[in-house]
């Protein structure tokens, strides 16, 4: 009335009097989605959904109702301009006000994301910055463990320490090291990065992706540099865990496809990244 916001267009006053609408009523026997029904809905999707894309799309927002505690009408419209009930992400806050820093650090993977994120809508910050998160992209190509300490040490000379980093490499050191040298190089990296370097940033470890040309002796061939990465995998998925870090699965990019990977059988396509 006086050039104001009506509080009762906000998503969660709306919530509540829809809420206070339905107590009179007899109890809405409608349950959100439990563990159990949403491991069953993300293992099916793939036999009904056209493409991998649309799979993984349902996928995270099934995924996002059930850690939500939301019903998946809470989450969909049934119009385009039928917006009022629906979770947007203007609707979500966090408390703390200060910026939470993530460096993304690794290969030309990384390198190719950021500038595929580039062309969306969300841009670099992939619309987290809504959400009062800074992505650092720092993608290299030909990166490789070796090279992450002092990567680590010049960009502190620039920024503070991040709260997050997330870091993607190892895949262009198989090959050049027998497999026993890099896991133990790697243990030896990210001791250094938790002990000294980062020790208040939480790790987040993107999973190496398969690739159908390795840097391998051409005697060897592929099969052992894919065991290699198989086992470097693991291993970084249960040091950094048991560290207290994050482990990010990729299993919608573990088998080649021509929709997915481009012709040199190592980066990915646009749906690809997309994916990643």
């Amino acid at each position: 009335m006086q050039a104001t916001d009506d509080p009762t267009k906000f998503f969660i006053v709306l919530k509540l009097l829809e809420g206070l609408k339905r107590s009179a009523r007899k109890r809405d026997l409608r349950h959100p989605i439990t563990a159990e029904l949403l491991h069953k809905i993300v293992l099916s999707l793939p036999a009904i959904c056209k493409t991998g894309y649309e799979a993984v799309l349902f996928s995270a927002a099934y995924t996002l109702a059930f850690a939500a505690f939301l019903r998946v009408g809470e989450i969909t419209r049934p119009r385009k301009d039928s917006t009022a009930y629906v979770l947007d992400v203007s609707d979500v806050k966090l408390d703390n006000d200060a910026e939470i820093s993530v460096w993304c650090v690794g290969s030309s993977i990384v390198k190719r994301a950021e500038y595929h994120a580039f062309l969306r809508p969300g841009g670099k910050q992939l619309g987290l910055h809504m959400l009062g998160i800074h992505l650092w992209w720092q993608g290299i190509g030909g990166f490789r463990l070796l090279n992450l300490r002092g990567r680590i040490r010049h960009l502190l000379t620039l920024e503070d320490p991040p709260k997050f980093i997330f870091l993607h490499c190892g895949a262009n050191d198989i090959g050049s090291l027998s497999l026993g040298k890099l896991q133990h190089r790697f243990l030896k990296i990210i001791h250094d990065l938790q002990s000294t370097l980062l020790p208040s940033t939480s790790i987040i470890w993107s999973q190496m992706l398969p690739r159908a040309q390795w840097r391998c002796p051409e005697d060897k061939g592929r099969k052992p540099c894919e065991n290699s990465r198989r086992r470097l995998n693991r291993l970084a998925a249960k040091t950094i865990l048991e560290a207290g870090g994050y482990y990010i699965k990729h299993p919608e990019l573990m088998h080649f496809n021509d929709d997915l990977y481009d012709s040199d059988g190592v980066h990915l396509t646009s749906l690809g990244n997309s994916i990643f």
